[in-house]
């Protein structure tokens, strides 16, 4: 009975914790024991955050963002996002955790080069992963992820690749 009363009083957020840090170890993507979780309690910002991100990235050449866990960025617009990238070059996007975001990742504006991989994207309210929705063509590389949800490469997407994923969800475009 302990062990229900526990479960009980487990967070919201540290059930989810908790489930992805399972799921990664049973799935071979990190081993358990490099996966660590923790819970924080945090007052309701979602009326302060319009439009933020947690990691922006702009006109950078070669940037690496990986072993990450990004969560919790809501806003009202769809610009609130775990990860942006705006006209950016050969970047690698890999092994990272981003869920609870208004989206995923968002490669808004002409990446050229980018590399998305091994990246574990759920529970994000508008779109796991959208692509560039302005600017010039997009032309990245996205393999080798989980995507539990909806994945919108957007209009301007001429030479993308896309393929080895897990994708769940009712739309791929």
């Amino acid at each position: 009975s302990d062990v229900c009363s526990a479960d009980l009083s487990m967070t919201l957020a540290e059930k989810r914790a908790d489930a992805v840090a399972a799921f990664l170890a049973r799935s071979m993507i990190l081993p358990r024991e490099q996966v660590e979780t923790e819970s924080v309690q945090k007052p309701d910002l979602r009326a302060e955050m319009e439009g933020s991100v947690v990691i922006r990235i702009e006109h950078a050449e070669g940037a690496w963002i990986h072993h990450n866990i990004i969560h919790g960025v809501q806003g009202k617009s769809g610009n609130s996002c775990g990860i942006t990238v705006y006209k950016s070059e050969d970047l690698v996007v890999e092994d990272n955790w981003v869920y609870d975001n208004t989206r995923g990742i968002f490669d808004k504006d002409s990446g050229i080069n980018n590399t998305y991989r091994r990246n574990f994207l759920t529970g994000n309210r508008d779109a796991q992963f959208h692509g560039n929705n302005q600017g010039k063509d997009m032309v990245a590389r996205i393999y080798d992820n989980v995507i539990d949800g909806h994945l919108a490469l957007g209009y301007l997407v001429d030479g993308t690749e896309v393929h080895d994923k897990l994708i769940r969800g009712d739309m791929l475009a």
